[in-house]
C-alpha cells in the first residue's frame, strides 16, 4: 500500500462501518423476492434481478427500492441518493451483521457526487489494469484481499476493507468484504458490503482486547507517528494476504460465488 493511495483515500474518513452494514434504512418500495432452492445455492429474483445464494451463507433475501444514503457516504449533506435497489441477505450466517448488495443506475450514481464520478470513471477503465493492483480512485485506508471478478454481465474489484475514522484497530467487529464493479454495458454500478471475520484478528476495536495468536499487536501509542501507524496497517495487510482462505467467515469463496452470481435481466 503506497502513501500515495493512503492519502487520495483518507477522503473515506467520513465513512463508517455503522453506515455501511447496520444503519437502518427506510424503503420506499419492498418488491417480494422469488426463492426457489436449487442444488448449488437458493436462486433468489426481484424485479431484473436475480442471484444465487451459496448455501449456508444465508436463507434468503429482502429486495428494497431507496433513496438512503450508502457507503461511502454517511454525510446527509449530499441529500437522497439516486433511486437504488438495496438487496440485503436474510438469515446471514454472522449472527449480528447485516450483508447488503446495492445496484444503482451507473451515470445515476456517477453524477451524485466528485467521488462517486472517480469510482465510476476508475471502473470503466479497470480491465486494462493489474488484478493486483487497487486504483487509488477505489481505494480506501486499508484494504487486503484484493481480487478481481468478472462474469458474464459484471466486472470489478473486491477487497477486505474497514472505515476508519482516525488511527484504529483492524477487528472482527468493523472489517467487511467490499466489492465494486459495472456491468458489461455499463449501465449498472453494483457494490457488495459484506461483514468477515478473521481468525487472527481482535474481536472488536477496544485497543486493549485480546488480539489472537499470529495476529498484529495494535499500539495506541502510535497514533502521533505516520510511520507507524502506515506499518501496522502493512502488517495486517500482509497477515491476511497469506491467511488460509478457511480462516474467514464466511469463506471469501462464498462471496465471490454471491457477487458472480447476480444477473440483470431485460
Amino acid at each position: 500500500m503506497t502513501k500515495k493511495i493512503l492519502s487520495l483515500a483518507m477522503v473515506w474518513v467520513l465513512s463508517s462501518l455503522a453506515a455501511c452494514s447496520l444503519v437502518p434504512f427506510g424503503p420506499e418500495t419492498q418488491t417480494a423476492p422469488t426463492i426457489t432452492p436449487g442444488a448449488t445455492g437458493l436462486p433468489v429474483n426481484s424485479g431484473n434481478i436475480k442471484l444465487v445464494i451459496p448455501i449456508g451463507l444465508a436463507n434468503g433475501a429482502s429486495f428494497h427500492t431507496s433513496v438512503a444514503v450508502e457507503y461511502p457516504y454517511i454525510n446527509p449533506s449530499f441529500g437522497d441518493m439516486p433511486e437504488h435497489t438495496l438487496i440485503s441477505l436474510d438469515g446471514f450466517n454472522l449472527p449480528g451483521k447485516t450483508a447488503r448488495i446495492l445496484v444503482f443506475q451507473a451515470d445515476q450514481f456517477a453524477q451524485y457526487t466528485e467521488l462517486t464520478q472517480k469510482i465510476v470513471s476508475a471502473l470503466q477503465i479497470l480491465p486494462a489494469q493489474s488484478n493486483t493492483d487497487v486504483p487509488a480512485d477505489l481505494a480506501t485506508t486499508f484494504f487486503a484481499q484484493t481480487k478481481f471478478l468478472s462474469s458474464n454481465q459484471f466486472y470489478g474489484i473486491r477487497y477486505l476493507t474497514e472505515a476508519l475514522n482516525g488511527y484504529s484497530p483492524i477487528n472482527n467487529a468493523d472489517i467487511f468484504y467490499y466489492f465494486q464493479g459495472l456491468s458489461l454495458d455499463r449501465k449498472y454500478y453494483i457494490e457488495a458490503i459484506i461483514p468477515v471475520n478473521a481468525t487472527l484478528l481482535a474481536p472488536d476495536s477496544n485497543p486493549d482486547s485480546a488480539v489472537p495468536a499470529g495476529g498484529v499487536l495494535f499500539s495506541i501509542n502510535s497514533m502521533g507517528d505516520p510511520a507507524a501507524v502506515q506499518n501496522y496497517y502493512t502488517s495486517v495487510k500482509d497477515k491476511l494476504d497469506t491467511t488460509d482462505p478457511s480462516a474467514f467467515t464466511p469463506l471469501l469463496g462464498s462471496l465471490d460465488e454471491l457477487v458472480r452470481s447476480i444477473q440483470m435481466t431485460p
